[in-house]
């Protein structure tokens, strides 16, 4: 972390800096805000996990990849990602725990594997139109989201992984939301609704009981 200066917890970045790198600020919990310049194109691995003390931050348009883990165990609140980054990385934001809401922008088509896994304050996440992926564990024990809509444009999704609450990573086959114990609506189309089901009965996905079924809101596609 030599080559970043951190006053009184601020970090400015330079103008000339074109990448944060890998571990840049790995577990400095005295790291309360950063400034990073529009030269940034992309966040390192693991650059600011552990930053308890990091509470809000604004990434440039000019970012378009965010790195594995970069911000995992972090203290953010919330978080906007831009227009411009195209590809979030694993974990990236994982067991944020004072995470409350994320705005994803339709440049961002997949959600990775483990994404928000763990982000156990997080009530509200707008997922584009133009969302085709949604990976394993994504939402696991996200213990206060209430409601999600999954957009019409999904063509694959881990689903049965999607809200594990289990500590494994075997299927959850009779209940693919557990562990979402706040969660009061999942709203989708009729077509991704037939998929589910499709896939339950070629036994590549979950079964939905009665239950979860019971969660499940069908809108009209125009309205997703």
């Amino acid at each position: 972390m030599a080559k970043y200066k951190i006053n009184d917890g601020v970090c400015v970045l330079s103008s000339r800096t074109k990448s944060i790198a890998d571990n840049a600020f790995k577990d400095c919990t005295e790291l309360r805000s950063i400034v990073i310049p529009n030269s940034v194109t992309k966040i390192g691995n693991n650059a600011f996990k552990g930053c308890t003390g990091l509470t809000s931050i604004t990434i440039p348009d000019s970012v378009t990849e965010i790195g594995c883990s970069a911000f995992e165990k972090s203290g953010l609140t919330s978080i906007v990602i831009p227009n411009g980054v195209t590809d979030i990385r694993e974990s990236a934001f994982q067991d944020c725990k004072a995470l409350t809401c994320v705005v994803i922008p339709e440049s961002v088509t997949c959600l990775t594997n483990h994404l928000f896994s763990g982000c156990t304050a997080l009530k509200e996440i707008c997922l584009p139109d133009t969302m085709t992926q949604i990976m394993l564990g994504v939402f696991r024990d996200c213990t206060s989201l209430e409601s999600i809509t999954i957009p019409k444009s999904i063509e694959s999704f881990g689903l049965d992984y999607m809200f594990m609450y289990s500590g494994s990573f075997a299927p959850v086959i009779d209940n693919p939301f557990r562990g979402c114990t706040a969660l009061k609506s999942i709203y989708m189309t009729q077509k991704v609704f037939d998929e589910i089901e499709e896939r339950a009965k070629s036994k590549k996905g979950p079964v939905l009981d009665e239950d979860m079924k019971k969660l499940i809101v069908i809108i009209n596609n125009s309205k997703v």
